[in-house]
């Protein structure tokens, strides 16, 4: 007898193999694929911090600063510390508890940017940045998940040393999936 073909268990143990290198293959790619996702997210969040940024540089002197009372009380009016959880101090001048000084940033009254006329109520919005030419909508779309980041409200902070630095609210960027905001005044340390 001459026997030219595989044995079914020839067969089985081929197919096992092919199947487990399939699944190791697919898992991985996947996981790649993932990956290369959340990075093209942090990417995309870091050109936003970036475009931000060199918007308040172009316009700071548009800007108005209002001072905040940084020392919180608590219900018996005793001092608990700043809004940064540091510890106020008594201002020899003014006898007054102080703590981190910081300024927060709205539009001068009656300035105009780019035709748009801004009041110091206005916030400081995403549109800004495309109206005033540095960005496009097109570049507001998370390439994630494609979703536009769009009505987003932008607090600007200075502090003494007249570094500016910017928060947003969590609840504005629903267009990001990871870390949903982005707080350039966090303290260093």
């Amino acid at each position: 007898m001459n026997n030219k073909g595989f044995t079914l268990v020839e067969l089985l143990a081929t197919i096992v193999i092919l199947s487990l290198i399939t699944s190791i293959t697919v898992v991985t790619i996947t996981s790649v694929y993932s990956n290369s996702k959340d990075k093209a997210e942090e990417v995309f969040k870091q050109e936003l911090t970036n475009i931000i940024e060199d918007y308040i540089t172009m316009n700071n002197s548009k800007f108005k600063l209002k001072r905040t009372d940084s020392c919180n009380k608590n219900s018996s009016g005793n001092i608990i510390g700043d809004l940064n959880n540091n510890i106020c101090f008594k201002s020899k001048e003014t006898n007054e508890y102080i703590g981190s000084v910081y300024y927060y940033v709205t539009y001068k009254d009656n300035i105009k940017i780019n035709g748009i006329n801004k009041t110091s109520t206005d916030n400081i919005r995403l549109y800004d940045l495309i109206d005033s030419g540095i960005i496009t909508e097109k570049d507001l779309i998370n390439p994630k998940n494609k979703i536009k980041c769009s009505n987003i409200n932008i607090t600007i902070e200075r502090n003494d040393d007249y570094k500016y630095c910017f928060k947003t609210s969590p609840a504005n960027l629903d267009c990001l999936t990871i870390n949903k905001s982005i707080n350039t005044c966090k303290s260093e340390e």
